[in-house]
């Protein structure tokens, strides 16, 4: 997989507006969901990182899955497999 960031241009930029803490975005048509060998251990780091749970871990489909709000409010999703 490749992940690219690309800047937006100063127009649309300029239109832009921002909450604080940002909102989470939920009006977006992706989510990224990235295996790691622990969610907990990657729910962790990402709260030191100012990362925020959306709730609890869940078992879904041999998967222990948990979303995560970032500082910008994209909101992605982690999950470990499970047996």
């Amino acid at each position: 997989m490749e992940f690219h960031i690309v800047r937006i241009p100063d127009g649309i930029a300029g239109q832009l507006t921002f909450s604080s803490p940002p909102a989470p975005r939920e009006d977006t048509p992706l989510k990224f969901s990235i295996e790691v060998p622990s969610v907990d251990q990657l729910a962790a780091t990402a709260q030191t990182l100012g990362g925020v749970p959306r709730g609890a871990p869940w078992n879904w489909n041999s998967r222990r899955l948990l979303d995560i709000v970032d500082l910008e409010g994209n909101i992605f999703q982690v999950f470990e497999r499970i047996l």
